[in-house]
């Protein structure tokens, strides 16, 4: 539990720079246009909790990777999220996975995520639920996303490679698909529950391989 001394401090730390940025980030044009997104962050700016500190500076993380963007590829990105009907819908599912997020990683993991709009393969309503299933998920799972070789790599329970326990949490979370039982033989063959990346575990391991680069 932190104390209220370092809750303060950690208040301080890059306060004014964040606010500094959201501000050009949200005077962008495509944020403040989204209703909830420009509305929460207006309430967290004049918030004096932690909690408003840390939903800040999670944003910031978040539009980093956006901001980082040429010219074009944003107006690419804007188009995409203003073809969507339901824009108060995207707000509040944004606005609510970044302050889920237990961590700025995972916020900036989500602004990596919304640069896939660029690729045709991803449009709104992909990383909708990528961004949803990323915000149930531990961070720490997800990058054993990486771990498979190959989009049709498969791993079972027992491995050397990733721990049963991440496999569990990325099934539950919706990034794998289980692909039955084995109950292993006396050749080291691989016993347990095996798992395959589904459409939504291959993409986000492009977008983390992507990253990588």
């Amino acid at each position: 539990m932190l104390s209220d001394e370092m809750k303060e401090n950690l208040l301080a730390v890059g306060q004014d720079f964040g606010e500094i940025a959201i501000d050009a980030f949200m005077n962008d044009g495509i944020w403040k246009d989204i209703p909830v997104i420009s509305t929460a962050v207006n309430i967290a700016k004049i918030g004096a909790t932690f909690r408003d500190r840390a939903f800040l500076n999670k944003l910031h993380d978040f539009l980093y990777e956006y901001e980082k963007l040429t010219g074009e590829e944003k107006e690419k990105i804007k188009d995409k999220i203003y073809s969507y009907q339901d824009k108060k819908s995207f707000g509040e599912e944004i606005t609510k996975t970044i302050d889920d997020a237990e961590n700025c990683k995972k916020a900036t993991l989500l602004g990596k995520a919304m640069k896939a709009l660029l690729s045709d393969e991803v449009d709104v309503n992909l990383y909708l639920v990528l961004a949803n299933r990323i915000s149930k998920c531990y961070y720490s799972d997800i990058l054993h996303l990486k771990d498979f070789e190959t989009e049709n790599s498969e791993y079972f329970a027992s491995n050397d490679k990733i721990p049963g326990i991440s496999l569990d949490q990325l099934y539950f979370c919706g990034f794998l698909s289980d692909t039955g039982y084995s109950g292993g033989g006396f050749n080291d063959e691989p016993c347990g529950r095996g798992y395959a990346l589904n459409e939504y575990g291959r993409a986000l391991r492009k977008i983390l391989m992507a990253n990588d680069e």
